[in-house]
């Protein structure tokens, strides 16, 4: 379901459906597996601290536990519950914190931990929140999920502030942010629009849009020669 790699080593981290009493494993970056783990139940999301290691990991509660943080070694260092299923879990090295979203329960979708597991703040989008990703630069992040009040898309300052709310045209499930401009992608749903991968500037203008049913998407760096600067785009469609 999920996919992190470890960005001082290679190494990767996956998250998914639970088999053999496993849902969490570890591989070096040759493919080797170092460890493995079981949340009990199926994982969604994964995300790697780029400071310690440190490996986050969101899903179905069991036994009261939704989010688990472990060493990078796999040592596991605390567990919290959000109250409902966890969809997306993202790392913000300028604030050197956590970030977790998923259903409503409560009044909240998104929360934000130290990476000590301290709750800072919690934030709500309204419904289910199914997507968040970090500008790594400012601390902003973004949060997308089902469409509320014509909003399925909203962005927010390191501390919480809101900066912009926009309509993606349906849910959205999955976003990934351009570090080298701010700007953002953003798929999910596709029900009532043709429209599956669409680019946003930072301030939230569509640039773009791909049509299609896409469940993922991910940005390589840009090339460093400011001349040749591309943005490469992966997505997978179904």
């Amino acid at each position: 379901m999920s996919v992190a790699i470890d960005q001082r080593d290679g190494s990767i981290v996956t998250a998914g459906n639970r088999a053999s009493n496993i849902t969490t494993r570890k591989y070096n970056s040759e493919g080797d597996l170092l460890w493995s783990r079981d949340h009990g139940n199926q994982v969604r999301a994964v995300a790697i601290s780029s400071i310690d290691g440190r490996i986050i990991t969101g899903g179905v509660v069991v036994s009261g536990v939704s989010t688990r943080c472990y060493t990078s070694a796999g040592t596991e260092l605390w567990g919290l519950d959000h109250g409902a299923t966890v969809h997306s879990v993202s790392f913000d090295p300028y604030g050197g914190r956590f970030l977790s979203c998923g259903d409503r329960f409560g009044g909240i979708t998104t929360r934000i931990y130290s990476v000590d597991g301290v709750l800072i703040s919690n934030l709500d989008h309204g419904d289910s929140a199914q997507a968040v990703s970090v500008v790594r630069e400012t601390g902003d992040f973004v949060i997308g999920g089902f469409e509320v009040s014509g909003i399925s898309i909203r962005k927010f300052s390191t501390n919480g502030v809101p900066l912009l709310s926009i309509s993606h045209g349906s849910a959205v499930s999955v976003l990934a942010v351009d570090q080298s401009d701010g700007s953002f992608f953003a798929t999910g749903f596709q029900f009532d629009t043709p429209l599956s991968v669409t680019r946003y500037s930072s301030d939230g203008d569509p640039i773009w849009s791909l049509p299609g049913t896409t469940n993922g998407v991910a940005v390589m760096p840009s090339d460093p020669q400011p001349s040749r600067r591309t943005t490469p785009l992966m997505w997978s469609q179904f």
